[in-house]
């Protein structure tokens, strides 16, 4: 108050000591600063000037509440006129925050305390949206997913189906399927039996399409590309005779589980997590033997035999090959080659073999399986090499190989065969490539004049006298 007094209230200089107004008349002007009738005293000064400080204080005042004393509608008409953006709009009422811009509508305002949102809930609510939204995305991409299953289940259907040929020898699980009236792939068994997983044909087929690792193309129109179709047709094909000779996933399962029922069965394993049969029961193999059913693409399914990784550690007889599972394919990436020999295989040989349409060499000898010969095998034209000795497949030999004109050695010795060797047969050792022809014919059942090599049921094999030096 002292510096408001000293800058409109000054003592005069004279030397009555008169307190005079700076801003009334000057001495000397009309006459002295006595004789002034506008000359006040020092209470009316004071008086005047608090007047004048109430009035600008009760208006500031006035302006801050006179909001709160205005109907929501005329708060809306107040907003609206006074918040463009100059300095003098006030206070909100319930944001208590200066209202500067008339961008926000009328809807963005709180009208109530009721519907006011605190911090902590408008949190908890946009973590609730967020998470209602993933929640929305995650069920969107099951939904699709679910789409694309049941579009990659129908094409693969439908091309695996015509391609089903039930087998023709007595099987219990393929026994519902073995009716009267089937004719090879012309069957309606065939989409049943790809569905039931009892049989290697069910399991083949659950494995591409729900436990399969390797990526599948399907274009727009939802049918399968060309060249998917033929690596699927043959990894179904590798496949249904890993399961079809007895061969046991420890990839997706457990493989403790494999080996306590193999326990129980009666049967040991051996280092490569391989069964070994003891008995006429039990047998079979692993998919680890030869990385079978890995996502790695089949030409792939294939790994060094125990006793080629002996020798090699022994630096002895590197060069050949002990390979086992598909050893060999070509730059199409078609398999050429297959070798599962010594592996305890049991069970049969797929007639569906004949799709692996580039197969030069199969050789599947030293293990249990029984069965007939496939029929198919005929169908296998590039076929150069075939070793089935040392099983226990049975009944007679199909007459059926006159389309292999590339066969150079046949080894069909130490099986239970019975009857002769077939015309087809012997014209390949007659007129064409095949040059070692091994069977049963040194004594009963096999009867063959066109055999380079004779062997007797015991193991005791004699080249033929007839065919020494040809």
């Amino acid at each position: 108050m002292t510096r408001i007094q000293s800058f409109d209230i000054e003592s005069d200089a004279s030397p009555g000591g008169k307190v005079r107004n700076p801003y009334g008349p000057q001495a000397g002007a009309g006459g002295s600063s006595a004789g002034n009738n506008n000359t006040l005293s020092p209470n009316s000064s004071r008086a005047y000037f608090m007047l004048g400080l109430a009035i600008s204080v009760f208006i500031g005042i006035g302006k801050m509440l006179y909001p709160a004393n205005t109907s929501y509608s005329d708060f809306d008409e107040w907003r609206e006129s006074k918040a463009t953006g100059d300095a003098s709009g006030g206070w909100g009422m319930k944001h208590n925050h200066p209202i500067v811009s008339n961008s926000i509508s009328n809807n963005d305002v709180d009208r109530t305390s009721a519907n006011r949102i605190p911090p902590s809930s408008q949190s908890s609510q946009s973590s609730s949206s967020s998470s209602s939204t993933q929640n929305m995305s995650k069920a969107a991409a099951a939904t699709i997913d679910n789409i694309d299953h049941e579009l990659w289940e129908s094409d693969l259907l439908q091309l695996l189906s015509p391609l089903v040929i039930i087998p023709s020898h007595p099987l219990h699980e393929y026994r519902k399927y073995q009716t009267n009236d089937f004719v090879g792939s012309d069957t309606k068994f065939a989409v049943d039996m790809l569905y039931d997983k009892s049989t290697p044909h069910g399991k083949a087929y659950d494995f591409l399409l729900n436990r399969d690792t390797r990526p599948h193309q399907i274009d727009n129109s939802a049918l399968l590309l060309k060249d998917d179709m033929q690596y699927l047709v043959q990894r179904f094909v590798v496949t249904l005779l890993f399961y079809a000779t007895g061969g046991k996933d420890t990839i997706h399962n457990d493989t403790q589980s494999s080996k306590m029922e193999g326990e129980k069965k009666g049967n040991e394993t051996d280092g490569m997590g391989m069964t070994k049969r003891s008995g006429s029961g039990g047998g079979g193999w692993e998919s680890s033997t030869a990385h079978f059913l890995t996502g790695l693409h089949e030409c792939h399914w294939v790994r060094k035999s125990l006793e080629d990784q002996f020798w090699s550690m022994l630096s002895i007889d590197k060069e050949k090959d002990r390979r086992v599972g598909i050893t060999k394919c070509n730059a199409n990436m078609e398999v050429t080659e297959i070798c599962l020999a010594d592996l305890n295989l049991v069970g049969f040989i797929p007639e569906e073999i004949k799709w692996l349409s580039s197969l030069e060499y199969l050789d599947m000898q030293n293990n249990h399986l029984t069965g007939p010969i496939p029929i198919s095998l005929g169908e296998l034209d590039e076929l150069r090499y075939l070793s089935l000795d040392g099983n226990s497949l049975s009944g007679t030999i199909p007459d059926v190989f006159q389309n292999l004109v590339h066969l150079e050695r046949a080894f069909l010795n130490f099986n239970d065969f019975n009857s002769s060797m077939p015309p087809s047969m012997c014209n390949l050792r007659e007129e064409g490539a095949l040059k070692d022809l091994w069977s049963d014919c040194g004594g009963y059942p096999i009867t063959c004049t066109c055999c380079t090599v004779c062997c007797d049921m015991v193991a005791e094999c004699s080249e033929m006298e007839s065919q020494k030096g040809g």
